[in-house]
């Protein structure tokens, strides 16, 4: 049912005031989640170098079993006590935020408990069954006992953000665990110690993350909450998280699929290659992470109260900062692919295309991001669980068509193809469903200006010593051009007035 013209008016001037919260929300996690990534790649740098491309798959195949562990144990929970908080908080009901809260915090500890167990023991099986052998098992022990620091470490940054307290999301989620286990790679290669260690080192950064979070729930909550008698809604909340776990179940099967086939019907080189590969396209995850995060508690409040234009403003304003940024990152990764996977060893150079396959699809993910999210928190969640088993079905299939025959580059356009099947469903469920249009004019011409700084930069490094292997000067030059390039045509044809006016601005200072 359409509002008013004159309610429509005064919810979208009240939405451009809420827009400029969410957005500094935003730009807070993301830079916080930057700093986060940034650290994780240099973790993966350091760990691919240190355990050489064959064991690098090893600790891969190790990590990809606790992430699911991981996501089972959570129960779609980070979601839903994200969605339930924003909402109690908004009507005041402290007693059940508590409530959620505790509900909140049992499923990683008992279920991860379990899961973790039983990945131990199941540990010489899946690495016969994967591998042919038992070099894996230390690798996936070590990482079954994470399993429920990873879960609560989720569970409990997700509740810090919902009280309203991003920078604690951004610390709890983003900075302490690649921090501290930068912190025990550094001292194991000062020691030189055993390879192994490599992943006990990961689970003591969960460990620490757990202790970060409960601290940080407990001043963003503050005493006086923590003295009320919590009061649980059971049902609502676990009924809204089931479709959302099952969601994650089903895009875990499209993170772990071509990982789990790789080792099967290729090498542990090939694993260690679209591993190192999947590091570089973690960004495209941080600007998803960091604009729904911040946004999250908005869609479920706007969303409850049926205030459609203020979601409509807010759904367009980030859609109009995530697609930039996740152009300007697949240009990057485009004319660097090459030198990036350098920095791994030089077994890795060959999946220069693997990752540009990869930045591809995610790039588009990320372009539309926010309709994922937004289905989920306006209680959609069984199209999202829709989409989800499509892009589950399709990678299954993909890979096992095109790894047997293309190896990691195989798993990567599987992986590509299935993001591209899931941002068209989302884009067309966002439009039916609530009348909002994801596909815009100005999404249109970011994507342009981004083929066309391809085009005029790929022009320029045929007819200058500026392409790959052409030395520090080349990889400076090449990218000094990139941005210039790149922010002309974005300044001439995507800025509004406005934006052109505070980018001038910016440029005299």
């Amino acid at each position: 049912m359409t509002q008013p013209a004159e309610q429509a008016g005064s919810t979208v001037g009240s939405g451009i005031g809420r827009q400029g919260g969410v957005l500094r929300g935003a730009h807070l996690t993301l830079l916080g989640s930057g700093m986060g990534g940034l650290l994780a790649v240099g973790n993966e740098i350091v760990c691919a170098r240190y355990l050489g491309v064959n064991q690098y798959g090893l600790y891969a195949f190790a990590l990809i079993c606790a992430r699911i562990a991981e996501g089972i144990s959570t129960l779609g929970m980070p979601v839903g006590a994200l969605h339930f908080i924003a909402i109690h908080r908004e009507q005041r009901q402290h007693r059940l935020v508590l409530g959620t809260i505790v509900a909140a915090v049992l499923p990683p500890l008992l279920i991860g408990g379990l899961a973790g167990g039983l990945l131990w023991f199941l540990a010489p099986w899946l690495a016969a069954q994967v591998f042919g052998g038992s070099a894996a098992v230390p690798f996936v022990r070590a990482m079954a006992v994470a399993i429920p620091f990873m879960g609560l470490s989720e569970v409990l940054g997700v509740v810090a953000r919902g009280l309203g307290f991003a920078v604690y999301h951004v610390l709890v989620r983003s900075l302490v665990p690649p921090l501290v286990f930068l912190l025990m790679l550094m001292l194991i290669l000062w020691q030189q110690g055993d390879p192994q260690a490599v992943p006990w080192a990961f689970c003591v950064a969960y460990v620490v993350a757990v202790l970060a979070g409960v601290l940080a729930v407990w001043r963003a909550g503050g005493r006086a909450l923590f003295k009320l008698r919590p009061q649980t809604q059971l049902g609502p909340l676990y009924g809204y998280c089931l479709p959302v776990l099952a969601n994650q179940l089903m895009y875990l099967v499209v993170a772990c699929t071509p990982i789990v086939l790789l080792g099967m019907l290729q090498t542990d080189k090939d694993v260690g290659v679209f591993r190192a590969s999947m590091q570089f396209v973690i960004p495209f995850d941080l600007v998803v992470g960091a604009f729904n995060a911040a946004a999250a508690n908005h869609y479920a409040v706007l969303e409850h109260q049926r205030r459609r234009a203020e979601v409509a403003v807010l759904v367009e304003r980030i859609t109009g900062y995530m697609s930039p940024l996740a152009m300007a990152w697949l240009l990057f990764l485009c004319f660097n692919r090459h030198d990036i996977m350098a920095l791994m060893g030089s077994t890795f150079i060959d999946g220069a295309a693997t990752l540009l396959m990869l930045a591809l699809g995610h790039a588009v993910l990320c372009s539309v991001g926010t309709a994922g999210y937004l289905l989920v928190m306006s209680g959609r969640q069984r199209f999202e669980t829709i989409n989800a088993a499509a892009a589950a079905v399709s990678c299954v299939a993909l890979n096992l068509m095109l790894i047997p025959r293309f190896g990691s580059l195989g798993a990567a356009a599987a992986t590509a193809l299935a993001c591209l099947l899931v941002s068209a469903l989302r884009i067309v469920q966002v439009w039916r469903l609530m009348d909002l249009q994801i596909l815009k004019p100005s999404l249109a011409r970011v994507l342009a200006v981004a083929a066309a700084t391809a085009v005029v930069l790929e022009l320029l490094t045929q007819g200058l010593p500026i392409g790959p292997g052409s030395g520090i000067g080349g990889v400076v030059t090449r990218n000094i051009l990139l941005v210039g390039i790149a922010l002309a045509l974005y300044a001439r044809f995507c800025m509004d007035p406005e934006q052109r006016r505070r980018f001038s601005r910016m440029r005299k200072h």
